[in-house]
């Protein structure tokens, strides 16, 4: 599945760095600004719409990558909790990785996203996900 991977890699770079450089305060700023939000909601879709099928095909690197990419579109359309789910989901796909590639036991595996380390913390409040909010997916 290279291509897939390299066609998530470019709808990121588009669609969630291509809104930084709209510039506030004009009407023409606005409508780039509400033209950028559309446009992560449709990658927010189309990352939603594309994950069963990576982990139908047990591609969980590339699960782990669409799911990270899903939670930062929604982070930066200010759905925090749907954000943190895809978090937790990017975490489990990466897991499921490791398990796969390395063939060791999920428990040896260590951190969730819930978990107290700092490296965790750090991302939960980059997403601005607590505890509770960053469950573990079913």
């Amino acid at each position: 599945m290279p291509d897939l991977k390299k066609c998530f890699t470019a709808l990121s770079a588009v669609f969630l760095f291509g809104c930084a450089t709209v510039v506030p305060g004009s009407s023409d700023a606005d409508r780039k600004l509400t033209d950028a939000r559309e446009m992560l909601k449709q990658a927010a879709s189309s990352f939603d719409k594309a994950l069963p099928t990576l982990v139908a095909s047990e591609d969980y690197w590339s699960a782990s990558n669409v799911a990270f990419l899903l939670a930062t579109a929604r982070s930066r359309l200010d759905q925090t909790p749907a954000a943190c789910k895809a978090l937790a989901q990017s975490l489990e796909y990466y897991k499921k990785a490791l398990v796969k590639e390395t063939g060791l036991n999920d428990v040896d595996m260590g951190s969730r996203v819930t978990d107290d380390s700092s490296g965790m913390a750090d991302v939960r409040t980059r997403f601005g996900c607590t505890r509770t909010t960053a469950a573990l997916p079913n």
